[in-house]
């Protein structure tokens, strides 16, 4: 059987790389890759696809050098800077547009743990949608989630960006505030995406990159100098795909 990595896996190497990504972020929301080294390559990959977007953490060039940073990770909304889990989130949450992809490239692994973790927006909404409607029906109700501090971000869990469209937005550590309608049923939510959570063990080289308005991702506490190079933006025109996912019961009987 197939790893979740190699299910998902685009050989870069031919020159309609791009293209094969955008077309596995449009269809499956992540893509997987290896053969990246470096700072310079996971940049040049990145820009292939996309407009790389400024973000409080990244340098000048626009990547984010994401390793154990000791004191760092206290801080809130800083927790990737540690050796500790991270809940499968959206990146730049508490913004009003998100950047549409997470490019990850692994330097190095940890000595163990820190797989990384990826939870499909679009197969949570199924079983939400299934199993428990009341839940789900919270989640997109008007200025009920808060993400950020100051200015944040007020809006909700699932927005509607056209009539058959939804995309995720969500965190759930200190930096996240709920309605009591779905605050007092985070542990059915934190159940559902552990339910749908994927593991990807990416060693050097290996990545992947994510429709952020559909996928969330995180990853398990680790040991050692694990080290890995993350890059936002916006898809470049020519590979745009429409944001978010079409939940399943709009699609055809036959899907």
């Amino acid at each position: 059987m197939l790893s979740a990595f190699d299910q998902h896996r685009v050989n870069i190497t031919t020159a309609d790389a791009a293209d094969k990504l955008a077309a596995a972020l449009a269809r499956d929301g992540l893509a997987t890759f290896d053969g990246v080294f470096g700072r310079g390559e996971s940049l040049r990959l990145a820009g292939r696809l996309m407009l790389i977007v400024e973000h409080r953490d990244a340098d000048p060039d626009g990547v984010t050098f994401i390793t154990d940073r000791g004191d760092l990770a206290r801080k809130a909304g800083h927790a990737c800077f540690g050796t500790g889990p991270l809940t499968p989130h959206t990146s730049c949450s508490a913004v009003r547009h998100p950047p549409e992809v997470v490019v990850l490239v692994c330097a190095r692994p940890g000595i163990s743990g820190g797989e990384s973790l990826i939870v499909d927006g679009r197969a949570l909404h199924a079983d939400l949608a299934t199993n428990n409607p009341d839940l789900l029906g919270v989640l997109d109700q008007a200025h009920s989630a808060y993400f950020g501090t100051g200015p944040g971000h007020l809006g909700s869990v699932l927005e509607h960006p056209a009539p058959d469209r939804l995309t995720i937005r969500l965190r759930l550590d200190e930096l996240a505030r709920f309605t009591p309608g779905i605050d007092q049923r985070l542990p059915e939510l934190r159940d559902a995406i552990t339910r749908h959570t994927k593991v990807l063990p990416l060693q050097a080289g290996q990545g992947y990159a994510i429709a952020n308005h559909r996928m969330l991702h995180g990853r398990r506490a680790y040991t050692g100098g694990r080290t890995m190079y993350r890059v936002l933006g916006d898809l470049l025109p020519e590979h745009a795909i429409p944001r978010g996912f079409t939940p399943l019961r709009h699609l055809p009987a036959h899907v």
